[in-house]
């Protein structure tokens, strides 16, 4: 029998059968007592090994599983660079060697370190110790990708920093491991053109008072679905972007993240960032620019987020800025300064989102188009400054929202258009300051919408006028406290529709001339400069007039409201030489009021007088061209009234009494016979 035959025979004896059957004989030639032939160490060592296995069963096969187990991985080695030099030289490396997947690398302080070639590593740290930079470039063609935690600059004074070229690919695959500027340390990340990628939230100025900076030229950086900028109380970060793109669509950016850091934006020359969300002053200080040629993409944007200490700036000088909806101070405080370039939002833009933010925008040049609604003081405080530039709303707005809500828009040069409505004051505190440029409402501009509600409307305020444009309703005031006011310097014609529950006060020194078809109910007051009514009905429904000081002129006839009060108190009402009836005529201030009857020929008929505390000096009053006539005797008092310098008496007319010179005054007008002329004139 050949060895093969007998090998065969061997194979098929049962494991458990008896050590009596499994007889010497069955076995091969080489496997014999080792008496009789001289046997290699391994076969003896096979041998010692089946005689076991055929007697102990169990065992045997426990120890043929354990045989066959895999010899255990690599342990994990820390290896630091003590010396500058390409990174697959080992001789740089201590222990001697070249970090593999499972390694730990750190580029000790004043060393350089080239990747040039494909590396993997675990763990990488720039600098862990108080002294010069460690610096780590990944070269043209050079791939580097971390598995943990990636730290650059780990201490106190400690410097990192990791620099990727054009054709360099870097990339950290530990979710939340990076930190540039990590533990009080100082970290910097350049990419000039190569492709950096990261997983999770990478932390730029992570820790303590660490400060991180990030400077782009070129290439890209994706996959983070965060990006934060100062991360707690003392940290800081920086990001350049001049050239490439940094973010993607699940990129969410926060700038001043923790309160008390500062986190920095920077966006410019063929720039691009990309984010989900960008909060800027999230619970700290946050400031983006962007400058010439830049651009930034990003869906929902937030200045001065988290809390009343956070803060957030976007200076916006050139550029692109697209975004979809805009918070200027949400719980803290926001600003917005636009001096060039273009911001476009396609949803809601709000102004001081809420109670106790504060959130202000100010434009000297440039463009933002704003699809939506633009909400200036919602529940907090916000403030639209335009003096320059060009902004437009394609949807119904509101100054001051909500309760206890303060919204004021200040137009001094620039275009301001609102594509329909505009509400001043919906249900809190609304103001217009128009001092120059335009301010365009498509449809009607309400003031002062619901009950409790305050809206002011300012043309002017105390110098130059804007021009106000609005639909064919014009201005119509609410169930609120509804005011217009004139206070401007020069001439200044309106020919706008004012109607509902409103006032109008002239007070600035200049010249205001109404010819709109007005049915406002309110009050008008005169109390500088002059007042000119140049359209029939142009105070059709106005309660009162009072004039206390300035003038107040008709430009025809009826002008006023027949039942309206005139309270006289220092200033002037000219007729104009036109005809006018009144309701009653107030008199007070120690400062005599004046009457001017102009040139013409004016009838003047008040109900009556309800107080004559005050003095009323007539003026330019001619016999049988002019008359003040009350309908009641009741409080006239010739002592309150001066004609042409003279004294003045009290006539009854029948259905009127009338206020002409006193007989002195007549007597000497006898003489040159215009006395009886009037006379004659009168009983004809």
């Amino acid at each position: 029998m050949t060895n093969s035959e007998n090998q065969i025979k061997v194979n098929t004896i049962p494991l458990r059968e008896s050590p009596q059957k499994a007889s010497s004989a069955t076995l091969p030639e080489v496997m014999k007592s080792p008496q009789s032939q001289t046997q290699p160490e391994n076969l003896k060592t096979m041998n010692t090994i089946i005689n076991k296995i055929r007697f102990v069963p169990l065992a045997g096969a426990l120890l043929v599983s354990l045989l066959c187990l895999p010899e255990p991985a690599n342990a994990a080695t820390s290896y630091t660079a003590n010396t500058s030099g390409t990174w697959n030289n080992t001789g740089i490396w201590s222990p001697t060697g070249l970090p593999g997947s499972v390694d730990a690398a750190t580029i000790a302080s004043g060393r350089t370190v080239t990747v040039n070639d494909t590396q993997s590593i675990s763990a990488l740290t720039l600098s862990n110790a108080s002294s010069s930079a460690g610096t780590l470039i990944v070269d043209t063609s050079g791939t580097l990708t971390a598995g943990g935690n990636v730290f650059l600059g780990t201490a106190t004074g400690a410097n990192g920093t990791l620099t990727v070229n054009t054709g360099a690919t870097f990339a950290s695959t530990l979710s939340g491991g990076m930190g540039i500027g990590h533990s009080n340390g100082t970290g910097v990340l350049n990419i000039n053109g190569g492709t950096v990628t990261s997983a999770g939230t990478a932390f730029i100025g992570n820790l303590g008072t660490s400060s991180g900076t990030v400077n782009v030229t070129g290439g890209s950086w994706t996959g983070a679905t965060g990006l934060t900028l100062g991360r707690v109380n003392g940290s800081t970060g920086a990001m350049d972007i001049s050239g490439g793109s940094v973010g993607g669509g699940s990129t969410a950016v926060s700038a001043g993240s923790g309160v008390g850091s500062n986190g920095t934006v920077t966006v410019r020359g063929t720039g691009t960032l990309t984010s989900t969300s960008l909060n800027v002053g999230e619970s700290g200080t946050g400031t983006l620019n962007l400058l010439t040629g830049g651009r930034i993409t990003s869906t929902s944007v937030v200045l001065g987020n988290s809390v009343a200490a956070a803060s957030g700036t976007a200076a916006v000088s050139g550029g692109t800025w697209n975004n979809t909806t805009m918070a200027v101070g949400n719980n803290g405080t926001g600003v917005v300064t636009l001096s060039g370039g273009t911001i476009a939002s396609s949803s809601v833009v709000s102004l001081g989102a809420v109670g106790g933010s504060s959130g202000t925008v100010t434009t000297t040049s440039g463009t933002w188009n704003i699809a939506s609604i633009l909400n200036v003081g919602v529940s907090g405080t916000g403030a639209l400054n335009m003096n320059g530039g060009n902004i437009t709303v394609g949807s119904s707005s509101n100054i001051g929202s909500s309760v206890g809500s303060q919204g004021t828009v200040a137009v001094t040069s620039g275009t301001l258009k609102y594509g329909a409505n505009l509400t001043l004051g919906t249900s809190g505190t609304g103001t217009i300051n128009l001092t120059g440029g335009v301010l365009n409402v498509a449809d009607t501009l309400t003031v002062a919408r619901n009950g409790g509600s305050v809206g002011t409307l300012n043309f002017g305020t105390g110098g130059t006028v804007g021009t106000l444009l609005t639909g064919a309703a014009g201005v119509v005031g609410g169930a609120g406290t509804a005011t217009v006011n004139f206070n401007h310097t020069g001439s200044y014609a309106n020919s706008l529709k004012f109607s509902g529950a409103l006032s109008v006060n002239k007070l600035g020194a200049g010249t205001t001339t109404l010819s709109g078809s007005n049915t406002y109910t309110g009050a008008t007051v005169v109390s500088a400069g002059t007042l000119i009514l140049d359209a029939t009905g142009v105070l059709a429904n106005t309660s009162g007039v009072t004039v206390s000081g300035g003038m107040l002129t008709i430009g025809a006839a009826n002008r006023i409201n027949d039942a309206a009060t005139m309270t006289l108190s220092g200033g002037t009402f000219n007729t104009g030489g036109f005809s006018e009836t009144l309701g009653a005529l107030t008199l007070t201030n120690s400062t005599a009021s004046a009457l001017d009857f102009g040139s013409g020929a004016s009838v003047l008929l008040f109900s009556g007088i309800t107080n004559n505390t005050g003095t009323l000096a007539i003026t330019n009053w001619t016999f049988g061209s002019d008359s003040l006539r009350f309908t009641s005797g009741s409080n006239l008092n010739a002592s309150s009234f001066t004609v042409n310098g003279g004294g003045a008496s009290i006539l009854n007319q029948g259905s009127y009494y009338e206020v002409v010179p006193e007989p002195g005054t007549v007597a000497l007008l006898a003489l040159t016979g215009t006395f009886f002329m009037v006379m004659r004139r009168r009983r004809a």
